[in-house]
């Protein structure tokens, strides 16, 4: 068992890629493997690659030396947008357009890790054997754990390309061709310290950079033929990429009382200290009766900001039985995204153009939200355990309300609400963990798209849905288990090579 956990975190190190979820639903990536498969919970019982970024104060609970992996593997995405083809008012001059297939659907697989953690003790650094026995007191040499954690809180990613209509309309035929494509996701990385400050109370800190990459393409363009004989060709497309990186921190206590364990923490308001982004746009309406054309570009500045958020869990563990129920609450901000850009813009109408430059500065509110979650694990046998819970994970964005074209200013282009149900196994040995499971997930929320059939070209909001099934791997193995899977693989490979006999001191 000892050689499997280090074989998987290999894999894991060589896989690294991205899954589909909603743009800025904070932690809607699973975080560690047992929290996760315990429904996202684990403020108050916390013990795997998780604990850093829910609670920091339940890492002094985790063996020493230890290293925590999670790897979400084979994500299945079925995504469902209605009225895509016809999302809004049709403008007169297009007669008619009465489409009969106006919804699109698509499906993905996708592979992506979530989290990586090396834990040790204080002890283990300063070369002690154990902690002081009879002074829990950190500041006199008790109980105290380090951490240093990669994490992938939230990872979304959309990919709907080549999309096609062709469909007769009362003045003749309408012809469509779109692509759409989004991109979020936000990294945390940085060390975490907790101590026990008695045999009831640990606490614990943590200190992360948060990098946040955006992008999106969105490109349509359609030919109609229109009530007086002719045609009316239209498009519209927008892109748009940009980066943030913030610093954060999370507060974090566990308190054990007779009964159960109580745990809250609290994500600091952040520290900005770069970010940038860059958005393009184009647009086009061309008549018997006359033609228009824009193209717009502007570069500046971009900040996403991680949300500031209260957590409280209480857990109960039994010899056989562990559940535990958390709540959480983050609050708003009045420019959750934001974008400060200089403007270049050329418009063609009928022949004649028009070039301006100016500043913009563009904003997106984020809204208070609670989300809850539920779960537990049941020991079958003293190896072997199952794993189950239910959350929720809601937007942090209102209803869509999109800027009229030629306006950069879209910087949300989607939302969506989520619920799950998790579901695993779990395996326990000496040399370490592995478990197994899947996260089932239904979203629902609003994507812009653009409307074809305006003049000019301009978005709508249209309604989208989303299944998702998410199978993950987990687990965990300590330093001693991989040096000697590593000097199992070198005798392997060494002609004659012979064991040297342990000292004593070595073979505890």
């Amino acid at each position: 068992m000892s050689g499997k956990p280090t074989i998987i975190l290999a894999v894991v190190i060589l896989t690294w890629a991205s899954s589909a979820r909603a743009q800025a639903n904070d932690r809607s990536s699973p975080l560690g493997g047992r929290s996760a498969l315990m429904g996202n919970t684990g403020v108050a019982l916390g013990r795997d690659g998780a604990a850093p970024f829910t609670n920091p104060a339940t890492i002094v609970g985790i063996n020493d030396r230890k290293i925590a992996f999670s790897v979400n593997f084979l994500a299945l995405e079925v995504n469902r947008f209605d009225h895509f083809h016809q999302p809004g008012p049709v403008d007169p001059r297009f007669g008619n357009v009465a489409l009969d297939q106006r919804s699109v659907s698509s499906a993905r697989f996708n592979s992506i890790p979530s989290t990586i953690c090396v834990f040790i003790s204080r002890s283990s650094l300063k070369g002690e054997k154990t902690p002081v026995e009879g002074d829990p007191t950190p500041w006199e040499g008790g109980h105290q754990k380090f951490a240093i954690c990669l994490a992938s809180l939230e990872a979304q990613e959309l990919l709907v390309p080549a999309l096609s209509l062709h469909s007769p309309t009362s003045a003749g035929v309408t012809a469509q061709d779109a692509s759409l494509s989004r991109k979020w996701n936000r990294v945390q990385f940085g060390p975490s310290y907790s101590a026990q400050v008695n045999e009831e109370l640990a606490l614990g800190l943590s200190l992360q950079g948060a990098y946040t990459s955006y992008s999106f393409v969105q490109d349509a363009a359609s030919i109609t033929s229109a009530t007086d004989g002719t045609a009316v060709q239209s498009s519209l497309g927008a892109a748009g990429n940009g980066s943030s990186f913030d610093l954060t921190a999370i507060l974090g206590a566990t308190y054990e009382f007779p009964g159960a364990t109580i745990g809250a923490s609290v994500q600091i308001p952040s520290l900005h200290l770069t970010g940038s982004y860059a958005a393009t746009l184009h647009q086009t309406l061309d008549t018997m009766t006359g033609s228009q054309a824009t193209v717009a570009s502007g570069t500046g500045t971009f900040r996403a900001k991680p949300p500031v958020r209260i957590a409280v869990g209480i857990g109960k563990a039994l010899p056989r039985l562990t559940v535990e129920a958390d709540v959480s609450f983050d609050f708003g901000y009045a420019q959750g995204l934001a974008s400060s850009m200089q403007i270049d813009s050329a418009t063609v109408t009928d022949g004649a153009i028009a070039n301006s430059t100016f500043t913009a500065t563009y904003a997106a509110r984020t809204l208070p939200k609670f989300n809850a979650s539920v779960g537990g694990e049941y020991f079958m046998t003293p190896r072997l355990s199952a794993l189950g819970g239910i959350w929720t994970n809601v937007s942090a964005f209102g209803p869509l309300q999109p800027e009229p074209a030629p306006s950069l200013g879209n910087l949300v282009q989607a939302r969506a609400h989520r619920v799950g149900l998790s579901l695993g196994l779990g395996s326990y040995r000496d040399g370490g963990e592995l478990l197994l499971g899947t996260q089932l997930g239904y979203s629902w929320g609003q994507a812009i798209v653009p409307n074809l059939y305006a003049v000019p070209s301009d978005w709508s909001v249209v309604s989208s849905s989303s299944f998702s099934a998410l199978f993950i791997i987990a687990g965990s193995t300590n330093l001693r288990a991989i040096k000697g899977a590593i000097e199992g693989v070198t005798k392997a490979l060494t002609p004659g090579a012979v064991e040297t006999p342990k000292t004593p001191a070595e073979s505890k």
